[in-house]
């Protein structure tokens, strides 16, 4: 078997792992103690607005299965906790196996929400749910828009563009990713989901913002 050969060999074998990985990913429910506990914590969601946040999960661990090297990080409280819920059953092992070929390391057992915003890993996390879920420039993947979408406690909301060009405009409460990175992004140190605090102005000077392009 030449290089060439060899090559292409490991190549369609990488992607029919894959293809297996996200079949089994797909297929996934999550087992029914969870949604009832789930449905318990959360008794303001419909059955129709469970099904969203599992979709958003699986959503989540194709991102994993498909990108096993990125750095990624979750985007949304709902699907956070509902992973949370997943992990701690005995089958979760043998999923992970299917879906991710190892253990996929669950969340903290004593974590409520995922963890801080870590900017470039939600950009990553953000361009490779965009081609997981083709939309529109203003478009938002499911996984984060599930918690907006069901107003879920907690919850993180975002925009795909706020509309400034070299400079962000803030929007109390949001997120913009579309300037996460380069000129316009994030002030780090503030609460993203948050109001700014009252003496906070953009380093650009015209009032709150993400960053006016600010080093």
């Amino acid at each position: 078997m030449t290089l060439a050969v060899g090559a292409r060999h490991g190549r369609t074998m990488s992607w029919r792992r894959t293809d297996h990985r996200l079949a089994a990913i797909d297929a996934y429910r999550a087992p029914a103690i969870v949604r009832q506990r789930f449905a318990a914590e959360h008794d303001k969601l419909a059955q129709a607005d469970l099904d969203q946040v599992e979709s958003a999960t699986r959503q989540w661990f194709r991102l994993a299965a498909r990108h096993p090297r990125a750095k990624l990080t979750m985007p949304s409280s709902a699907a956070y906790a509902l992973w949370r819920g997943v992990a701690l059953q005995t089958d979760y092992a043998a999923f992970s196996k299917q879906a991710f070929g190892r253990r996929f390391p669950p969340p903290p057992a004593d974590a409520a929400s995922p963890p801080g915003v870590d900017f470039g890993a939600l950009a990553e996390t953000h361009r490779l749910a965009r081609q997981d879920e083709p939309g529109g420039p203003t478009a938002l993947p499911l996984l984060f828009r599930i918690d907006q979408q069901l107003k879920f406690p907690g919850g993180r909301r975002y925009l795909a563009d706020c509309g400034g060009r070299g400079t962000c405009y803030d929007v109390p409460g949001a997120l913009c990713l579309q300037h996460l990175q380069g000129a316009g992004r994030p002030v780090r140190g503030r609460n993203p989901f948050g109001p700014p605090p009252p003496d906070y102005s953009s380093p650009g000077g015209g009032g709150p913002g993400c960053g006016g392009g600010a080093g």
